[in-house]
């Protein structure tokens, strides 16, 4: 039913990253890369289309100010960012005639985001935006990140009720030290899909978050393991030598029609164990199309994406328990996108779609005041979402994907 609602079946130092979640920060380290890209890629610099100049307290700001995020977003969702002019304006030079969402980011400031229409005959338009100094709560979460000259590492997430210290070795079965890639699950704090590459050997590892939460670990050679942990308390856990089991492996083909190639560099496979799924909805990557998966003695969830001549490419999801099956071989669709309308909600919303079987096909944070857009192979799916930490019940809604592009707004 439309609008029902349901519950989910380095260096020493310190840093800290005040009022925005990970998506967002991942968002203000990539947005200014990829505005220095398009300034150099141009060439001989077009007369802006747009000119935004950013405010507050009478002060305009530009790139320095290391939180501020600026972009605008077309109908479709793809996001354009500026050049920075030496006048402290946000200029959009490339923007072809069309609806338009400005959105302006900055940590400790309302989120601004504006409707914009560029016509064939305007030359160019300036918008001027006055942040306005957030109420407390409208801010994000807070990150704390703290490492010590002894190798200790501390991760804290604002409004964190428990505090785990992890202390322990990880090992092969024959008692080798193995480097590890971790990822930390903990739905209702900030820290949550932070990531940290630990090198072989002890490793001290402070977590502070709420509520229930997971750690993912991998190790090559060997099947990803999770450790579930409960932020209620404040506790050491001591497991010492902890053994990483023997991979089990799979060789897994996405296979496309026969005329058809990958673009280079872009087949990648996901997977994750059901158990992962439950707590953090997080997958695992591993690069190229024609793939050996190091998996585990348990279920798990696969699929695989590429490009091809430039279009997203999916295979549905596959549910695979590799102590039965070693082998898979799965079939490539062209996806089709569907683009969420801009719904009137400023907080990061985090959004889930499942598949005819149940199986999770996306997770994503994101703001949903401007058009959002999804890649999905045709059928039909559920489209759950709520406001990010995990508080409160999913709204979820059905949603049918044909061969043509499709539109929906968020069921509210």
């Amino acid at each position: 039913m439309i609008g029902s609602r349901a519950e989910r079946p380095q260096r020493p130092g310190a840093a800290r990253v005040i009022g925005v979640s990970p998506a967002a920060f991942c968002l203000m380290l990539i947005a200014p890369i990829q505005a220095l890209a398009s300034q150099r890629s141009t060439g001989v610099e077009a007369q802006p289309r747009l000119r935004v100049f950013v405010e507050t307290g009478g002060v305009l700001m530009d790139l320095s100010d290391y939180s501020l995020v600026v972009g605008v977003v077309d109908e479709q969702g793809d996001t354009t960012y500026p050049r920075l002019s030496h006048a402290k304006a946000f200029e959009f030079a490339q923007l072809a005639p069309g609806r338009y969402w400005l959105f302006v980011d900055v940590v400790r400031y309302d989120r601004v985001v504006r409707e914009l229409s560029i016509t064939p005959q305007l030359e160019t338009m300036e918008e001027h935006v006055s942040l306005r100094w957030s109420q407390p709560q409208r801010f994000g979460g807070a990150i704390t990140i703290l490492g010590k000259p002894d190798g200790k590492l501390s991760w804290s997430g604002s409004g964190a009720e428990g505090r785990i210290a992890l202390q322990l070795r990880p090992t092969s079965s024959s008692g080798a030290d193995l480097a590890t890639e971790w990822v930390v699950c903990a739905p209702e704090s900030p820290i949550d899909g932070m990531r940290q590459e630990f090198p072989g050997g002890p490793i001290d590892f402070t977590l502070a978050s709420s509520g229930p939460g997971r750690v993912l670990i991998r190790a090559p050679g060997h099947a990803p393991a999770g450790i579930d942990l409960d932020f209620a308390h404040v506790a050491t856990l001591e497991l010492r030598a902890f053994g990483l089991q023997p991979a089990m492996r799979v060789h897994a083909r996405a296979v496309l029609p026969a005329e058809l190639k990958f673009d280079a560099w872009s087949g990648a496979w996901e997977y994750a164990s059901l158990a992962d799924i439950g707590c953090g909805h997080r997958f695992w990557e591993h690069g190229g199309a024609d793939s050996v998966l190091e998996l585990g003695a348990e279920d798990y969830v696969l699929g695989a994406r590429a490009k091809v001549a430039g279009e997203v490419w999916k295979t549905q999801r596959v549910a695979l328990d590799p102590r039965e099956q070693t082998e898979l071989e799965v079939p490539m669709f062209r996806c089709v996108p569907l683009v969420l309308e801009p719904a009137p909600i400023h907080t990061i919303q985090e959004i889930d779609v499942l598949d005819e079987a149940g199986l999770l096909v996306q997770h994503g944070m994101t703001s949903v005041d401007v058009p959002y857009r999804l890649w999905l192979v045709p059928g039909s799916y559920k489209l759950l979402h709520r406001p990010e930490g995990g508080q409160g019940e999913f709204i979820v809604q059905p949603v049918n994907v044909g061969t043509e592009p499709v539109r929906v707004s968020l069921a509210l």
